[in-house]
């Protein structure tokens, strides 16, 4: 009962940032961002896989949302990201960093038990993280795509009590 519990919230938390996502993109203007495109949905690959949702909100701001998996569990992110154009000298290559937050429920947990062994601990668990994000992204404009690689930092303030770095490749549609 407890998983299914979980699996619950966490879908009720999902759609509740994809709504929100959803409202503030018909709220906005239809120019385009400072990378050249409004808004791009795809995928990303890394220690949190997922789905990303990225929508500019004003020429160098962005919303995005990433529904990841990780641990046999879900997890939502919802970052702020600033978004600066011609990163190293290059016209369609741009600077990101921004801040967001975090929230999860995973089933079972790998940790290391002493300095040799890996031990599982079959447990459900929720998190709630505090995430920032850096990398950068190409706008390949003749293939309507982008490119990004980014490395998120995040600090759970419930859950595990852990801090790590995610890296990832996201590969996006622009529309």
């Amino acid at each position: 009962m407890k998983k299914i519990n979980y699996k619950i919230t966490s879908l009720i938390i999902a759609l509740a940032f994809m709504v929100t996502a959803e409202w503030a993109i018909a709220q906005e203007s239809k120019s385009t961002g400072g990378s050249g495109y409004k808004t791009a949905v795809g995928i990303r690959g890394g220690w949190n896989s997922g789905i990303t949702l990225k929508h500019f909100i004003s020429n160098d701001a962005a919303l995005e949302v990433i529904v990841g998996s990780r641990w046999r569990g879900v997890n939502v992110t919802g970052l702020y990201e600033i978004q600066k154009g011609n990163a190293l000298d290059v016209s369609r290559l741009s600077w990101e960093y921004g801040l967001g937050a975090r929230i999860g429920t995973y089933n079972g947990r790998y940790y290391r038990d002493g300095y040799k062994n890996f031990t599982y601990e079959n447990r459900d668990y929720t998190i709630v993280s505090l995430v920032g994000i850096f990398g950068m992204e190409y706008y390949f404009e003749e293939i309507p795509f982008t490119l990004g690689l980014d490395l998120m930092p995040y600090i759970d303030f419930i859950g595990n009590g852990n801090g790590f770095i995610d890296g990832s490749l996201a590969f996006r549609y622009v529309f």
